[in-house]
């Protein structure tokens, strides 16, 4: 049985070996999605303090910033979704150009991108994100990934990063079908910020996974003090 499991065994990116199926990073499981949708209390701080314009990895009805690419294509909200129910409107005006954020240009997501990729192609959608900065086609990207600072990726383009910041505590994410928080999450997670012009000057830092913002005294007054809203609107709480 043993050699059996082995000859199963394929070579993944960066030298994994791992089942086939596997994504990279986490433990294959039977309800195994790569359609998490991030959980409201941290969507909401990260849109306060960056104000985003786009999302580059989102689905029709889980999107929510104004302007984001599906898998199949790419999508145009006329107006934001609504956060009480956290649906995107149904009236969405799309646009169909196949390939998604891995081909396409980002600079129709507007300034400010907030991605949450599937953990199947973490690597190929964190240096999609960087490349796309670099060309200026936006102006900075969020990433929340794996925390898995072992592999050959974060060394390539953490160097580029203009923060990074560590959760405390693993974040439950949504599940697709449920739409309830599946705890149990086997890898902790991170923030990346690229940002045009800032490349190389990282700040690190820790956030709480329980309320979506920064765990220390000097983490906050610096998350505040580089916050595109006004301090009194930031959703700040004891």
């Amino acid at each position: 049985q043993v050699e059996n499991r082995k000859e199963k065994m394929i070579d993944a990116p960066d030298g994994l070996q791992m089942d086939p199926g596997y994504p990279p990073h986490r433990q294959k499981r039977e309800d195994e999605r790569d359609d998490w949708r991030t959980p409201d209390h941290i969507w909401n701080t990260l849109d306060d303090r960056f104000n985003f314009t786009g999302d580059a990895c989102a689905g029709g009805e889980n999107a929510l910033a104004i302007r984001y690419f599906t898998p199949e294509g790419h999508v145009y909200l006329p107006q934001p979704p609504n956060r009480l129910n956290n649906t995107a409107p149904r009236e969405a005006k799309r646009t169909a150009m196949p390939g998604g954020a891995l081909t396409m240009g980002w600079d129709s997501l507007g300034g400010s991108v907030f991605m949450n990729p599937p953990y199947s192609a973490t690597k190929d959608f964190v240096k999609r994100a960087l490349g796309q900065v670099r060309l200026r086609k936006t102006n900075g990207v969020v990433c929340l990934v794996p925390a898995t600072t072992d592999v050959k990726w974060f060394h390539e383009v953490s160097r580029s990063a203009s923060e990074i910041w560590f959760y405390e505590g693993r974040i439950s994410f949504i599940h697709p079908d449920s739409e309830e928080p599946r705890n149990g999450n086997p890898v902790g997670s991170m923030l990346l910020v690229f940002q045009y012009g800032k490349f190389g000057k990282t700040r690190l830092g820790s956030i709480s996974s329980k309320t979506g913002l920064p765990a220390g005294e000097r983490d906050l007054h610096y998350w505040i003090q580089h916050s595109e809203t006004s301090p009194r609107q930031l959703r700040i709480v004891d």
